[in-house]
């Protein structure tokens, strides 16, 4: 897919859509973030801290982000920090909130 000039956005538009299956949104957030990893990581962000998204792609988009994404620019994302705090202590999506809080407590001194 990398060859396809238009495989970022199609990837993107994938992650994006909500009514796409779980799995398929996180094969295309996967494909992107190899593709395109600043793009991947400003589209996780968002997914991350919508409350009407999948739990299940705001874990995964979280998870990517903890684990693979560029941990500097996560963590000197002040806005994204602050919004992970309020995703950390909501408790209606219980994957969700632990993977923030897991992502805040790991946060390096900046």
């Amino acid at each position: 897919m990398g060859s396809y000039p238009d495989a970022r956005s199609t990837l993107e538009g994938i992650l994006r859509d909500k009514n796409e299956s779980t799995s398929v949104r996180q094969q295309s957030g996967a494909s992107l973030r190899h593709l395109a990893p600043d793009r991947f990581e400003a589209v996780a962000k968002e997914i991350s801290t919508d409350t009407t998204d999948d739990p299940e792609v705001r874990t995964a988009c979280l998870t990517a982000l903890q684990h693979l994404g560029d941990t500097a620019r996560v963590y000197a994302d002040t806005e994204f920090v602050h919004r992970m705090q309020d995703v950390s202590g909501d408790e209606s999506a219980p994957q969700v909130a632990q993977v923030a809080r897991e992502l805040l407590e790991r946060r390096p001194d900046l």
